[in-house]
This record gives C-alpha cells, structure tokens and sequence, in this order.
C-alpha cells in the first residue's frame, strides 16, 4: 500500500445530517501522482456483502470502493465529494417535501 500522506480522509459532518435520514458516505482521496487522484467511497459493515472482495480494500480499519472516480487534482476530488454531499441533502429536502409518504415510498 501507498504512503499515508498520498491520502486524504474526508468525513460527512454529522451535525449537517442530524435530523436527515438519508446520510451521505465518507470518501477517501488517493494522490496517485501529480496529476491522478482517485475518489474511494467508505463502505458501511452492512454493505460488504454486496460487493466483490477484489473491489474493496482496507484503509484506517474501514473499508472502501477500491474506486469510484478520477480526478486531475486534490481540489477536484474534493469539490466532487462536496457535491455528492450535496447531493444528499437535496433528496432529503424532497423527502421532506413529500412527507415521507407516496411517490418516494413506491
């Protein structure tokens, strides 16, 4: 494995999510070299099954997706994991909207 430094951690903020039911995934950032950095996703205990052993690898005691995007730069992945972040917050305003019942139970 690489040296520790070639990653980056980056963890949701809970306090943004407390009062979500939809939480987002913490991600991790590999610096492969200059001009390569790819964006791993941390996959929860319950998840493990459903993926394939050859696509997951532990770092830090936590599994993650051995890759899920490229970037040309740290500041790309980054605002990448930002967005997906986003991203879950807006599906859970539109839970919110729709009460939790109808369409988004179906």
């Amino acid at each position: 494995m690489r040296n520790e430094k070639d990653f980056m951690v980056m963890n949701f903020t809970e306090a943004d999510y407390k009062h979500n039911d939809i939480k987002p995934s913490n991600y991790l950032i590999e610096r492969v070299d200059s001009y390569n950095y790819v964006i791993h996703r941390e996959v929860t205990r319950s998840e493990l099954t459903d993926y394939e052993q050859d696509r997951l690898f532990l770092f830090q005691n936590r599994y993650y997706l051995s890759c899920i995007k490229h970037t040309p730069d740290q500041h790309t992945a980054e605002l990448v994991v930002i967005g997906y972040w986003e991203a879950m917050k807006q599906l859970n305003r539109m839970k919110r909207s729709l009460g939790g019942s109808g369409r988004w139970n179906r």
